[in-house]
């Protein structure tokens, strides 16, 4: 009955320590969105292959549409999910689940704050706030494409700056990835 117990208790300890220490090569990922740390670990890859990261692109964010309000920012007063009050266990919940079931956030405004990171590629810059959960290891994030337009890096913070960032979820295909990010967004 003791080894019996001892097997038990093993293999529970065993299935905790590997749910947050699997590596990227390990995760099962549920759906086609990837998360801020798999989009930068593309985006350091891509960065490598062009001359240094010395390669041409635009000296602003080019999202490929306009803002639909013109350029200005919105004044957001209320949001349908606020990242900013909740722990950090419950933010990386929150956003674990905005990536596994994007459907269920398309067009509710989201407000979260975290570190500001920016990774290029692809012909353009991409803007996150990355958040990190309560022990630091698995951090997620957002990304975001602001309504005003700003230059890149004129007009945005130094990286790994704490911002506010209040958009619209959205979802986006590249290629046959899907990807999340708030659009038509504030940051403070």
């Amino acid at each position: 009955m003791k080894k019996l117990v001892s097997a038990i208790l093993a293999a529970v300890m065993c299935a905790a320590l590997a749910s947050c220490a699997a590596t990227d090569g390990d995760r099962t990922n549920t759906s086609n969105a990837k998360s801020a740390r798999d989009v930068i670990k593309d985006m350091v890859d891509a960065e490598k292959e062009t001359d240094a990261g010395t390669g041409a692109l635009p000296a602003k964010q080019t999202d490929g549409e306009a803002a639909p309000n013109g350029g200005e920012a919105p004044d957001y007063e209320d949001c349908d999910v606020d990242l900013t009050v909740l722990s950090s266990t419950m933010v990386y919940s929150e956003v674990y689940n905005m990536l596994v079931t994007p459907e269920d956030y398309l067009g509710k405004t989201v407000k979260a704050n975290g570190a500001f990171k920016v990774a290029k590629g692809d012909g353009r810059y991409y803007f996150m706030c990355v958040i990190a959960d309560a022990t630091a290891c698995c951090s997620q994030g957002l990304e975001f494409i602001l309504a005003d337009g700003r230059a890149y890096p004129d007009e945005y913070p130094p990286v790994d700056t704490e911002i506010t960032v209040t958009g619209v979820f959205d979802t986006y295909y590249e290629g046959d990835q899907r990807y999340c990010q708030l659009i038509n967004a504030v940051m403070s």
